[in-house]
C-alpha cells in the first residue's frame, strides 16, 4: 500500500504591502512543527539524485531525515559535513534548478522544499548559538587564502577546520565580498551574515582587510610570509559595461554601485523612473532594491525572451508581484540626456532570437525597425561581470584563458603553479554563491593533502615557515 505524502507547508513571506517599502527579509521561514511536517514528505529514495544535483553535495535525505525525527543538531551535524555556511546557502542558493528541481516527489506533485528546510536548520542552530567544531591538531603549516567573499570564506572555513593557520585577505576592510555588499537585506539580512563570520574567526582564521593583491601585497610576498599554499579567490568583480552613447551621463549606475550603497551605506534614494538592464538574479535585486529606495516605476529590460530569464524563478515571481515590469526582447541603444545633462529616457530596439551561439543559447539580434524611447531619470545596469584586470602583471606563473579568468582544475582548483590554487568566480566567471562555496572546499581539501605532504611544501619558498 503507498503511503499518502502529508501536503506540502506553503511558503510563508512578508505581507506585500509591508515589504516593498521595506528591505525587511521577504522570507520567514519555518516553525518547527511545519519543517517536520516538510521533511516527513522526503521518500528517501536509493538514487539520492537531490544529491547529486547539489553543487555542495549535501547528504539531502539525511538531514531530512534528522529533521523529521527532531534530531536538530544531527541534522545541522549532516549538513557541516559539506556545506560551510547551511544558513547562508540556503538563502541564496538556486533550489528549483538544483536539488528541488531532482526531487523524485516532483513527479507526482511539489517537490520537497529542501533549501527552506536547510534554511530551518541553519537558522536554529545560530539561534541556538552552538559553536562551530573545533580546530583539528595544529599542522604548523600556513595558508593564504586571497579574497573573502564567498568561495575564500568556504575554503579559510574548512583549512581552519583541518588545523591549517590560515590568513585570509580581501581589499574591502570586512569579510563577506558580495554576500556583504551585493546582496540585499530582504534575501540575506546582514546579522546571519554577521553570525557566520564570526563562527569563521572563531575557528582562528586571520583576516586582513583593505588588503588587494597587486596593490598592497604580491603573490610572491605571500610565499615570502611564510605561506606554503595560496587560494585566488578574487572573484569577478568588474562590472561589465554597455559601450552605447551616452552611458557615462548623470543617471547611468552599475547594479553593484546601486546594491552597495544600499547595503553598507544606508543610501535610501533612487530615481522616480527606474530602468534595470538584465535578466540575472542581479538584475532582480537591483529592481526590488530601487521600490524600496522610493521609485514609483522600475522596468527590466531583458534581450532574450522570458524563457531564457537566468533569474531564479522564484524570484521573477516575487519580483512580478512588487510592481515590477517586464519588456522582453527589448535592448537598449542609447541614453538620452535632457537640458541639464541628466539622464532622460534610454532609446531601445526590439530585438529577436536567431541562430544558437557557442554556448548554446539562441542569440539576440536586432529587429530593423525604428527604435523607441522609455522615459527614465536612473538606469542601472546588471549586464554581467568580469575579472579584474589589474590582476594579469602580479599572477606569476599562473596561467589565464583568454578572457581572463585563472585556469584551474574543477575537481581541485591547483592552477598552472606549483602550491597555488584558484576557485569561484575567479576560475569559473560569474557563477552562484553555493558553486562558489562548493569550490572553495574542494580547493582547500586539496591544499590541506598538500599542506600535508613533506616533499611539496619544502620546495616552496615558504618552506617550514611555522
Amino acid at each position: 500500500m503507498t503511503k499518502l505524502q502529508p501536503r506540502r507547508v506553503p511558503t510563508r513571506r512578508l505581507d506585500l504591502s509591508q515589504r516593498v517599502r521595506s528591505f525587511a527579509e521577504i522570507e520567514l521561514g519555518y516553525t518547527l512543527a511545519e519543517a517536520r511536517a516538510e521533511a516527513e514528505r522526503c521518500l528517501h529514495c536509493p538514487a539520492q539524485p537531490c544529491v547529486a544535483a547539489c553543487p555542495g553535495g549535501n547528504s539531502v535525505p539525511t538531514f531530512l531525515a534528522a529533521l523529521r525525527d527532531g534530531r536538530l543538531e544531527e541534522g545541522v551535524l549532516a549538513l557541516r559535513q559539506t556545506s560551510s555556511f547551511p544558513a547562508i546557502c540556503s538563502r541564496v542558493c538556486d533550489h528549483p534548478r538544483q536539488c528541488e528541481g531532482a526531487c523524485v516527489v516532483a513527479r507526482r506533485g511539489e517537490p520537497v522544499a529542501i533549501g527552506r528546510l536547510e534554511r530551518f536548520l541553519g537558522d536554529w542552530e545560530q539561534a541556538m548559538g552552538l559553536r562551530p567544531r573545533e580546530p583539528g591538531h595544529s599542522t604548523w603549516r600556513r595558508a593564504a587564502v586571497v579574497g573573502a567573499g564567498p568561495c575564500g570564506m568556504a575554503a579559510a572555513a574548512l583549512l581552519a577546520e583541518r588545523g591549517h593557520e590560515v590568513h585570509l585577505y580581501d581589499s574591502l576592510p570586512a569579510i563577506g565580498g558580495v554576500l556583504a555588499w551585493g546582496i540585499p537585506a530582504f534575501r540575506l539580512p546582514a546579522e546571519v551574515l554577521e553570525v557566520e563570520v564570526a563562527r569563521l574567526l572563531a575557528l582562528g582564521v586571520t583576516f586582513h582587510g583593505k588588503a588587494r593583491l597587486g596593490r598592497d601585497l604580491g603573490l610572491d610576498e605571500l610565499f615570502l610570509r611564510g605561506c606554503q599554499a595560496v587560494l585566488l579567490a578574487t572573484g569577478a568583480p568588474c562590472p561589465t559595461l554597455l559601450d552605447i552613447p551616452g552611458s557615462q551621463l548623470r543617471g547611468v549606475h552599475t547594479a553593484t554601485a546601486v546594491l552597495s550603497a544600499a547595503k553598507l551605506y544606508g543610501e535610501r534614494r533612487s530615481g522616480r523612473r527606474v530602468v534595470v538592464i538584465g535578466g540575472g538574479n542581479t538584475a532582480m535585486d537591483a529592481a526590488q532594491t530601487a521600490l524600496r529606495l522610493g521609485a514609483e516605476e522600475v522596468t527590466v529590460l531583458y534581450r532574450r525572451s522570458r524563457a531564457e530569464l537566468p533569474a531564479r524563478h522564484e524570484e521573477v515571481d516575487l519580483v512580478e508581484e512588487e510592481g515590477v515590469r517586464f519588456q522582453f526582447l527589448v535592448a537598449p541603444v542609447r541614453f538620452v540626456a535632457d537640458a541639464q545633462g541628466h539622464l532622460a529616457s534610454v532609446s531601445c530596439c526590439r530585438m529577436e532570437l536567431g541562430a544558437p551561439g557557442p554556448d548554446g543559447r539562441r542569440t539576440p539580434v536586432p529587429v530593423p525597425e525604428d527604435p523607441f524611447d522609455l522615459p527614465a531619470d536612473m538606469v542601472v545596469l546588471a549586464t554581467g561581470y568580469g575579472p579584474d584586470p589589474h590582476l594579469r602583471d602580479e599572477l606569476h606563473g599562473v596561467l589565464l584563458d583568454k578572457r581572463g579568468y585563472i585556469q584551474a582544475d574543477p575537481s581541485t582548483g591547483r592552477t598552472s603553479r606549483l602550491g597555488v590554487w584558484a576557485g569561484g568566480d575567479a576560475a569559473t566567471g560569474p557563477d552562484t554563491v553555493v558553486s562558489a562555496m562548493a569550490w572553495g572546499r574542494r580547493a582547500a581539501s586539496d591544499m590541506d593533502h598538500f599542506l600535508r605532504d613533506e616533499a611539496h611544501v619544502d620546495g616552496l619558498p615558504g618552506g617550514r615557515a611555522g
